[in-house]
């Protein structure tokens, strides 16, 4: 009989804010991943995943961790940047990759890596450029390509992270940001979720602040903090 290390070779630490929490492994033959908790756990990673002593086996990535993994052009875009560099045979190696930035409270690393800061994204100055373009769908898509190994966000418009130090010419405050353009498949599509938002704040609801580009093409959302 194999021993438990050999059919579960690769390994991902799984971090709730700064706090190691828990492991997830994949099997030799990659059909199936195993889910535990530390025995030191505290924090969850999702509602749907309380923290207990067993080890949760899955057929695919547990649910929390696989509605993050990129899609739609980011996906294929990363696929383009590193298929010939690095294997990417299902979503394991796609959140390896990924997982250091991830929006929310979850990190994924490779086990035994060290926790770092978020990795640099755009800057202000050129948050405020873009904004002000004329051509900002084709600025976002320059910047998503630029950092898409980088990028663990999900949606199928072009996405990438972005960085502000409140220093920009723009009034853009200090924090994280989602940085987003329209699609061909969407056009439009940036002016009404920025509609929504403004009509969802003047309901009393907190909602993320946005500031749309003023060719109307890209969005720049804040990424709520979640404690």
């Amino acid at each position: 009989m194999q021993e438990k290390s050999e059919i579960y070779s690769d390994s991902l630490d799984i971090y709730v804010g700064t706090r190691l929490t828990a492991t997830l492994k994949r099997d030799s033959t990659r059909v199936e991943y195993a889910f535990s908790y530390l025995p030191e756990a505290t924090d969850p990673v999702s509602l749907t995943m309380p923290v207990c002593e067993s080890e949760d086996l899955f057929m695919s990535l547990p649910p929390v961790l696989e509605t993050s993994l990129p899609e739609g052009e980011l996906l294929e875009t990363i696929f383009r940047k590193m298929g010939k560099v690095i294997k990417l045979s299902d979503d394991f190696d796609i959140l390896r990759l990924v997982g250091r930035n991830l929006v929310g409270r979850l990190s994924v690393i490779p086990s035994g890596e060290p926790l770092k800061n978020r990795d640099p994204f755009t800057s202000s100055d050129r948050l405020a450029s873009l904004l002000r373009s004329k051509n900002s769908k084709d600025l976002v898509t320059q910047a998503m390509t630029e950092l898409a190994e980088r990028t663990g966000v999900s949606g199928v418009l072009p996405k990438t992270f972005a960085l502000s130090d409140g220093k920009s010419r723009l009034t853009i405050p200090t924090g994280e940001y989602i940085l987003k353009s329209e699609s061909n498949e969407y056009p439009g599509i940036c002016i009404v979720e920025h509609a929504c938002m403004i009509a969802l704040r003047n309901a009393g609801l907190v909602v993320p602040e946005t500031i749309l580009s003023e060719d109307g093409r890209s969005l720049l959302g804040q990424v709520l903090k979640v404690l």
